[in-house]
């Protein structure tokens, strides 16, 4: 899922970054680079999940946490704008991609978690 989001940020690029403007929280002269590293960040983050790297799972979750919190922004000034998160043929509003999002963070937990208290060890035979 993160690597088709990051793709399709990238495939639709000048609408993914109009969309993170239209949130007004990066700066102007910095959206274009912001939107390059979003798209990376999403497509590298989902390799690292699907290589089964750990670190990508904590990168992830902070895009998560990030991108809530900007839709929270977002939904309180009372805009009524596109997220951009899989470009423009994805329309939803802010306050249920606020709960996709979060539904998905659970799930990144549940992976940390479970890869954390599963762990293999030796046993002294």
């Amino acid at each position: 899922m993160f690597i088709g989001a990051g793709i399709s940020k990238a495939f639709f690029f000048d609408e993914f970054a109009q969309s993170v403007s239209d949130f007004g929280i990066v700066w102007d002269p910095a959206v274009r680079t912001f939107a390059v590293a979003v798209c990376i960040a999403e497509i590298v983050g989902g390799i690292g999940l699907l290589l089964n790297i750990r670190l990508s799972l904590g990168l992830l979750s902070v895009m998560l946490v990030c991108f809530i919190a900007a839709l929270i922004y977002g939904k309180i000034l009372g805009l009524d704008i596109d997220c951009g998160c899989f470009g423009p043929a994805y329309r939803v509003g802010l306050l249920t991609q606020i709960v996709i999002d979060a539904i998905i963070l659970v799930g990144l937990c549940f992976v940390y978690w479970t890869g954390r208290t599963h762990s293999t060890q030796v046993s002294k035979d």
